[in-house]
């Protein structure tokens, strides 16, 4: 190889190293200028790439032997002139490729100082924009403490909070949920988040002037007028959320209050309505309950009043039932003294005719036993006469208790009993009779008449708390005041027995040719008799047939 063609080759090669290394240059300068990293995260994330790179071993440079040192090792002793040509080609060659790699170094060293000083700059933007957004936070702390709003910090994505926030509030740390989606919000979600600081800043100035200026001085009226808008989903704004939803609530609660009004409103307009019709213009002062009586009295005197309601009981009865023991699971059986029992007959006599009031003095004083005070006590007859004349109280009520004696009735009970055996019943015989009646007088007021009536109750039902009150109050007012009253049965047991006796059999009592109710029991007890009988001819039969 000759010398001038081989300087020209390495002139040609250096040149196109040299380009090379300029274009590298403008390229990366170009790249780091359009790709610098704008936020927070890409930093990070270089960072953390950087520091996760494993580095590169170091690898020992070993300094490179000239070609003019390599010729001479190679040369003989006596070189020829081509020779030194060519080592001096070689020199100048190497010369050159090492100011080029200078230039190189140089060129990198001056870009890795331009990215270092860029990666500062941005930084620096990062941190001043970090201490902005604490300091908006901060901000939005304040107006919720001072408003009333902050039951835990506000969680806006990141927690720029001081050493003792943190240690007041360590369960209210934000979670990476919350970090990512605060750096997603866009300018304008930050511009409503702004917007609404300015909206709930105690110290900017409000609007409250116009109509609805003392409206917008109470929190609580602003939520409850104020509207939620048409909007289905997040707004971009966690404050104005929440303020969402806290009118939501105050207004759900506001409706709920204004149903329950109404709907008492209207119980109470209905009270109304019964207590006007409890009202009438009858002289009735007092009567008995009319379910049972039809008793009145218009007059607030004592013998009106006795003359009116110590009347003779209305339900005097002898009641005689029978009963057969019978096996399990039979219709319409009980458990009565120690086994199962059946009604086999019951009836009742009617001994209310012979009632009349009893005399209560001695048997050497005349008495008149139609006296409308016949039969009450002298210290009864002190009490209803000062109740009369005295008592203010709407709710007291009067309580006849009417007491019914019948000297040896249990005689009377005894031939009953005998005569239903001798009839050919086998079961066991009970017979009681009416020894009291109890009649309530109650006075004819608007008061009394609308809290006994039956429309109150009903609507104290449909309140479902109205009884509370009720049933304390009645309890309360309504006063008894009892009346003893001494009623006897006139007649004799030989007088009655000639009523009775005729009728009595082992079915009960029969009258003539009507039609008796028969009870399962005599049913049942008719059937085995019927069998008996024809079980008895058949033996007979077969007897005679025998014989």
């Amino acid at each position: 190889m000759s010398g001038p063609p081989y300087e020209r080759l390495s002139k040609a090669f250096l040149r196109r190293r040299t380009v090379v290394a300029i274009s590298v240059y403008f390229c990366v300068t170009i790249v780091l200028a359009e790709r610098l990293p704008v936020d927070e995260v890409e930093l990070e994330e270089d960072s953390d790439k950087a520091s996760s790179k494993p580095a590169a071993p170091e690898v020992p440079v070993k300094p490179a032997k000239t070609a003019d040192a390599e010729a001479s090792e190679k040369a003989s002793p006596t070189p020829a002139p081509k020779a030194q040509a060519a080592v001096k080609a070689s020199s100048a060659l190497a010369l050159k490729e090492n100011v080029s790699l200078q230039g190189s170094d140089s060129v990198q060293k001056v870009s890795t100082a331009l990215t270092v000083a860029k990666t500062k700059a941005t930084r620096h933007r990062l941190f001043g924009r970090r201490i902005s957004e604490a300091a908006h936070e901060g901000r939005i702390s304040v107006i919720a403490k001072t408003h009333g709003r902050r039951h835990k910090r506000w969680d806006l994505g990141n927690d720029y909070s001081s050493d003792s926030e943190h240690e007041e509030d360590e369960d209210d740390a934000p979670s990476p949920e919350s970090i990512s989606r605060y750096q997603k919000l866009t300018d304008d979600q930050r511009q409503q988040m702004r917007v609404l600081e300015q909206e709930l800043d105690s110290s900017h100035p409000s609007n409250t002037s116009g109509v609805l200026s003392p409206v917008a001085e109470q929190p609580m009226l602003l939520a409850v007028a104020g509207g939620i808008g048409a909007s289905v989903g997040n707004t971009g704004s966690i404050n104005f959320d929440r303020d969402l939803i806290r009118r939501m609530k105050m207004q759900d609660l506001v409706v709920m209050c204004l149903l329950l009004f109404v709907y008492f409103a209207t119980l109470s307009f209905s009270a109304c309505l019964a207590h006007r019709q409890a009202a009438n213009r009858s002289r009735v002062k007092f009567y008995a309950d009319p379910r049972m009586y039809i008793s009145t009295v218009d007059q607030a005197e004592e013998t009106a009043f006795l003359e009116a309601f110590n009347q003779q009981p209305k339900q005097v009865h002898l009641r005689v039932t029978g009963y057969l023991p019978v096996t399990n699971n039979f219709p319409g059986s009980f458990f009565w003294r120690d086994g199962l029992y059946a009604v086999s007959f019951s009836f009742a006599l009617d001994l209310t005719p012979w009632v009349a009031r009893a005399s209560l003095r001695e048997p050497e004083d005349t008495d008149d036993e139609d006296a409308p005070e016949a039969g009450v006590p002298a210290e009864d007859l002190v009490k209803l006469r000062k109740f009369l004349a005295e008592d203010a109280n709407d709710m007291a009520i009067v309580e006849m208790r009417k007491s019914i004696d019948w000297s040896c009735w249990e005689e009377l009970a005894m031939n009953i009993k005998h005569q239903i055996r001798q009839s050919g019943f086998q079961g066991v015989i009970n017979i009681d009779r009416t020894e009291q009646e109890d009649m309530c007088v109650y006075k004819n007021t608007q008061w009394a008449n609308f809290m006994h009536g039956k429309a109150l109750k009903v609507l104290l039902a449909l309140s479902v708390v109205g009884w509370l009150f009720y049933v304390p109050y009645m309890w309360g007012r309504c006063i008894h005041l009892p009346i003893r009253c001494a009623h006897s049965v006139k007649i004799s047991i030989s007088d009655f027995w000639p009523f009775i006796a005729d009728g009595l059999s082992a079915n009960g009592f029969l009258v003539g040719e009507a039609p008796q109710a028969v009870f399962p029991a005599q049913q049942a007890l008719a059937r085995a008799q019927e069998a008996d009988s024809s079980d008895e001819e058949n033996d007979d039969t077969n007897r005679a047939n025998g014989e």
